[in-house]
């Protein structure tokens, strides 16, 4: 069995919204497929690394896309306020701080989001973030990564807009993504909760910002974190 270890926001474990408290915003484990598909180690082994977040609100925002000149794109967007239980009247929760867009409105972001991160002592084990392929939606943008060589990095949640006019629309208490972990001998993994960062992840909190750099050698960077961590991060 190989831990995996995840924590909350970095300068407070609630998270800046508190949504790491809340129940829906756990990592949960999926449930195993019954039937015949008990026997297959593949459908097995999936489901026992592979856990789910649901969303703990309604929110439906519609993007519309111009093309004013040629290469040159505008849009515009709006939250659907009858069909969101966000309190947008709320200073904190203005249309701002809801989503983020790419400057080309190519994606969108859901910036009110559990900032969960997760870390492996385990060298080779590769998380991904993914949809559950079946009634995530709309079906998030996936992204992996090795949590080894790059611990404790903050999901997000994103979309890809791919129509001119598109909306979306996230329900609570459905599924929002989901997390697999691959291990080297494909070993089963247990979420351990870390409830005080380690010096050495209080020291690279910021590393997401080496993505605002453009062309980076991200395999490099990877390498470097991997060889400076420490051995054994999770308690």
């Amino acid at each position: 069995m190989v831990k995996i270890g995840y924590l909350g926001h970095p300068e407070d474990q609630g998270g800046p919204l508190g949504l790491e408290l809340l129940e829906e915003c756990k990592p949960t484990p999926i449930e195993l497929l019954g039937g015949d598909l008990t026997r297959c180690p593949a459908v097995k082994g999936y489901h026992m690394n592979t856990f789910e977040v649901k969303c703990p609100f309604d929110l439906e925002w519609t993007v519309i896309r111009s093309r004013k000149y040629e290469g040159d794109k505008e849009f515009s967007w709006t939250i659907n306020e009858d069909k969101t239980t966000l309190n947008l009247n709320n200073n904190f929760f203005e249309e701002s701080a809801v989503l983020g867009f790419d400057a080309t409105a190519e994606s969108v972001q859901v910036l009110i989001v559990p900032c969960w991160s997760f870390v492996s002592d385990t060298k080779n084990t590769i998380m991904l973030q993914h949809s559950n392929g079946i009634d995530t939606n709309p079906q998030t943008i996936t992204g992996q990564m090795d949590i080894y060589k790059w611990p404790d990095r903050q999901l997000s949640v994103g979309y890809a807009i791919k129509k001119d006019e598109q909306t979306f629309t996230l329900k609570k208490g459905q599924p929002w993504y989901r997390i697999t972990f691959f291990t080297p001998e494909l070993e089963v993994v247990k979420l351990v909760r870390i409830e005080e960062r380690p010096k050495f992840l209080k020291k690279i909190k910021n590393k997401h910002m080496l993505s605002n750099i453009k062309y980076q050698n991200w395999r490099k960077i990877f390498k470097k974190f991997g060889e400076t961590r420490p051995k054994k991060l999770i308690p």
